[in-house]
């Protein structure tokens, strides 16, 4: 019944227990029976109705004491098979139960006889009952009230004892106190005990469970008292500071502390004594002398309202730390890379909506990051770019190359786009990435070096068939110059004259062509020498001034201190003059023209943008016009031979071509500023010369008369232009000797026992020599002969055949008789000084 009603536990292991079993069955349930058992006589006759209650008195304390004697046995020692005992715990038992057998032998025996008297001698034996209860439980404790009630009741009913007395009934009633009193005794010592021994096992339990549960923690626990000394700790809470656990145990937290962040310790320790959790984060120093970075959360132990201590959280954030710093550093580089590179580079969302962008993109777009950002780009106006972002935005990867128009600015640029997709970390689309390079600059030196290699391809053409031309027009011009001499002198018909007059001036104009041709291919022999610009021009200003006419304003800018360039006199000459025509010929109304110069470092920036051009210290000559201008294709042809946007018969449009050809073949560089109806300049750049004196120029010896007999032996494999020579050469008095070829020439030298005084010989002969090797070879066996070479071809080609620029005499073809005798006479008189001769000066005969 008690176990339907309640929670009631049989084997009474808790007191609540043996209250329910004291008063639902020792005192509720006894009294219903004895109620019963006593109606039950007094009915059936068996007992006066007087009688009652004496009765119910019997009855219920005979069935109460029954129920605190024996039902507390028979409850606990149900289960008696299951019941199993250490060997040492049953000696112990066997010991007990000897020794309350033989004190109740004594107590309740005959050893003392009737110890009325003695009365309190009874409760000897509760120390064995609370020795049993307290070691054994409730079996212990019921087994040994049971043995010492069976043993008073024996003694007491034999006459022994303190409970003897002179009535059965009053012996009776004192034994049965006894036994109540040590039936409750026993199994309330034995609950108490048992509960207390349970409520022991879970704390520990508890406790156990509370370290394993800390010990495998991947945060540190950390437990101290009131002064701050470690308990506990954890093996996590060890491993943080690299010590054993049973190392930290006395130590403190602030022993692991670094210095600097005391104070931070020393802020918090205040929220201990108030009773508040505290978190800061400080960085400990371990054994190895490793700092780490750690968060710490203290919580107080308060017991009893007082503060005993606390219980301290260490997450070690070391690592956390350190990807976080890692990650600001990635971030931190990517800003830089995204911001710092020399591309633009956006990202947009799906929409096609700028997302995000550098400097670099708003600098190419000639815009700005406010404008941009949040631009929807499928409202562009140049619609050319938008497949290569929507593929980025379809998954696939996007190129456009090409012209753009911005929208956002005028710009108008060439721009070389690359596009991808742009994923997270879930491979989710966020949109599309582009990188955007201006090539504006590299579509331009690209055109120039189409520019520079079709200017040489056609410049060697020209050189090849002007070094043809020259070996005709040497004969041509060599015949007709003859031709005249001996028509003067025998008085031919003025008719004659005239016609071969005109063949020898066109020859010469031809010539002159040639020479503008070579000079066009940067294929000419230059004689550089050190140059102020500023005196040039200012000796050829009275020139320049007849030349443009008297519409035209000639102004000059000339930078004092300006540097010194080395260049070939009169092809600086020939440059100025180019170009001044044509800033005249571009001013046909009249204007302004002014020729600048000045000292001008050229930086990488500039060489970066310009084909074949080197950073460094340059003297820059400019020449501005205030005429009709020129637009960007006029421009890509303006120095290409015979291109002119002159009128038919109004130039042969190689003066800009020529003027190139000297600026490029002198080291220089010209460019061109220039927009239809804003006018031109011409910017020409030549490298600053290292030499600090200006080199004066030669002054040439004049015609000797010849007092001795001369020999020449002349080498030249054109027969035509070595009859010219030739007869040249005879009609001055000299002794010609003539070859073909290199093995000619040295067979005439071993024929002849006369000393040669003059070798003449062409660059480039047939057979195994060239002229310079020839010369050579002469010169081992005449020391003292003296060498003019001769040739058609070009500066390039006579560096190739071995003949050097400095200290050679040189003529070149072609050339009239008169320049070869004045040659011949010089180099004869004064010895082989360095000159040149050169056909352009050739006006005539």
């Amino acid at each position: 019944m008690l176990q339907r009603f309640s929670d009631f536990d049989a084997s009474l292991g808790r007191v609540k227990d043996v209250l329910a079993l004291l008063a639902g069955g020792a005192l509720f349930s006894t009294m219903i029976a004895a109620t019963f058992g006593a109606v039950s006589m007094c009915a059936a006759g068996m007992a006066p109705w007087s009688a009652f209650g004496t009765i119910w008195w019997v009855w219920w304390l005979g069935d109460g004491m029954g129920v605190l004697v024996f039902t507390p046995v028979l409850l606990t020692w149900r289960n008696f098979p299951r019941f199993k005992q250490p060997a040492k715990n049953l000696l112990e038992a066997g010991a007990v139960a000897g020794a309350v057998v033989i004190v109740n032998q004594i107590v309740f025996g005959w050893w003392l006889g009737n110890t009325a008297a003695l009365f309190p001698l009874a409760y000897v034996t509760f120390p064995l009952l609370v020795w049993a209860a307290l070691r054994f439980g409730q079996r212990g404790a019921t087994a040994a009230s049971l043995l010492i009630i069976l043993m008073a009741v024996w003694g007491t009913v034999d006459g022994y004892g303190p409970f003897a007395r002179e009535t059965l009934k009053e012996s009776l009633l004192l034994v049965w106190i006894f036994m109540g009193t040590v039936g409750v005794t026993a199994i309330f010592i034995a609950a108490v005990s048992t509960e207390r021994r349970q409520a022991e096992l879970l704390l520990q339990h508890e406790r156990d469970f509370a370290v394993q549960v800390m010990n495998t923690l991947g945060q540190g626990v950390a437990v101290s008292n009131f002064a701050g000394g470690f308990e506990y700790v954890n093996p996590a809470c060890a491993r943080i500071v690299g010590l054993k656990p049973q190392d930290m145990i006395g130590k403190r937290i602030g022993d692991f502390i670094v210095p600097e962040d005391q104070p931070i310790l020393n802020a918090h320790l205040q929220n201990r004594f108030d009773g508040a959790i505290s978190t800061y984060q400080v960085r400990l120093r371990r054994a190895d002398g490793q700092v780490v970075h750690t968060l710490l959360t203290g919580t107080p132990r308060i017991e009893n309202g007082k503060l005993i201590g606390s219980i301290v959280v260490i997450a070690d954030l070391t690592d956390r730390i350190n990807t976080e710093i890692a990650l600001r550093e990635s971030e931190s580089l990517y800003r830089l890379l995204f911001q710092r590179l020399p591309v633009g580079i956006i990202h947009y969302n799906p929409d096609l909506v700028i997302t995000n962008l550098n400097d670099r993109f708003a600098d190419i777009l000639q815009s700005s990051r406010s404008v941009l950002l949040g631009l929807d780009m499928k409202s562009l106006e140049d619609k050319r770019v938008l497949p290569a972002l929507q593929n980025a935005v379809d998954g696939q990867e996007g190129y456009y190359e090409g012209e753009y128009r911005a929208t956002t600015s005028s710009a108008v640029i060439h721009v070389s786009m690359r596009t991808a997709p742009f994923y997270n970390e879930a491979q989710q689309l966020l949109g599309g990435i582009g990188i955007v390079e201006d090539i504006t600059i590299q579509k331009q030196l690209e055109e120039q070096l189409r520019q520079s290699q079709k200017l040489e391809a056609i410049g060697r053409l020209a050189g090849g068939i002007a070094h043809d031309f020259n070996n005709i027009l040497t004969v041509i011009i060599g015949n007709t110059t003859l031709l005249l001499d001996t028509l003067s002198a025998d008085g031919a018909t003025e008719d004659i004259r005239r016609d071969v007059l005109q063949v020898n001036q066109v020859a010469n104009r031809a010539a002159s062509l040639t020479n503008q041709l070579l000079a066009f291919s940067r294929q000419q022999v230059l004689e550089p020498r050190l140059l102020n610009l500023n005196r040039v021009i200012k000796e050829m200003q009275p020139m320049l001034h007849r030349l443009i006419g008297e519409n035209i304003n000639l102004s000059t800018q000339l930078a004092p201190g300006l540097k010194l360039i080395k260049a070939d006199l009169s092809r600086m000459e020939q440059v100025i003059m180019n170009l001044v025509v044509n800033a005249r010929d571009a001013m046909p109304t009249g204007g302004n023209l002014t020729v600048t110069t000045a000292n001008q470092f050229l930086d990488n920036a500039y060489a970066r943008r310009h084909v074949d051009v080197n950073s460094g210290p340059y003297v820059r000559l400019s020449i501005t016009d205030t005429g009709t201008g020129m637009d960007a294709e006029i421009q890509s042809h303006i120095f290409e031979p015979f291109f002119t946007t002159k009128g038919t018969g109004k130039g042969t449009g190689l003066g800009l071509a020529t003027t190139h050809g000297i600026v490029t073949q002198s080291g220089g560089h010209i460019w061109i500023d220039s927009e239809p109806g804003r006018g031109t300049t011409f910017n020409v750049f030549f490298p600053q010369a290292a030499e600090e004196a200006e080199s004066q120029p030669e002054v040439a010896s004049g015609a000797i008369s010849l007092d001795r007999p001369i020999t020449v032996l002349l080498v030249e494999d054109e027969p035509s232009v070595r009859e010219i020579a030739r007869r040249t050469l005879q009609a001055e008095g000299y002794t010609v000797l003539e070859a073909g070829n290199s093995a000619e020439a040295l067979a005439c030298l071993a024929q002849t026992p006369e000393p040669i005084h003059l070798l003449l010989t062409d660059v480039v002969i047939p057979g195994s020599m060239s002229g310079r090797q020839l010369a050579r070879q002469i010169l081992g066996r005449q020391p003292d002969i003296k060498v003019i070479y001769m040739s058609g071809y070009t500066d390039e080609d006579l560096a190739h055949h071995g003949v050097p620029k400095s200290g050679t005499v040189f003529i070149q073809k072609p050339f009239t008789p008169h320049l070869l005798v004045e040659k011949v006479k010089q180099v004869v008189a004064s010895g082989n000084k360095p000159a040149t001769v050169r056909t352009n000066r050739n006006a005539g005969p």
